[in-house]
């Protein structure tokens, strides 16, 4: 099944940039990460995907809020789309600022 054509992912892949593309995405559990399958798909395309639990640890998932994790793997001069609850897109918006991105560069849903 082909990923969604205007999926930010999606058109990153078609582009050729999924070797220049990371997604992060926070979950509480591992057993309520979304996606399953389009995960499987980004990460046979190139996109370097890493998966945060808030609340459980796992042997090779980070642990933490995403915005920690962000913090630890900042890359310089990144575009930075948020998708979820307001608190955690402000909380991304406001590591991402102070880690020096642009405003412009931060784009979310909210």
């Amino acid at each position: 099944r082909a990923l969604p054509r205007g999926a930010t992912i999606a058109r990153r892949i078609e582009d050729g940039d999924a070797e220049r593309t990371r997604l992060l995405i926070g979950a509480r559990t591992l057993s309520s990460v979304p996606l399953e399958r389009e995960i499987a798909e980004m990460r046979m395309s190139g996109v370097a995907v890493r998966i945060a639990l808030s609340t459980e640890a796992h042997a090779i998932h980070d642990r933490g809020y995403v915005q920690h994790v962000l913090e630890r793997s900042w890359l310089e001069k990144p575009w930075v789309f948020v998708a979820g609850a307001a608190p955690m897109i402000a909380g991304m918006r406001a590591a991402a600022l102070a880690l020096g991105a642009s405003a412009v560069r931060v784009v979310s849903n909210v």
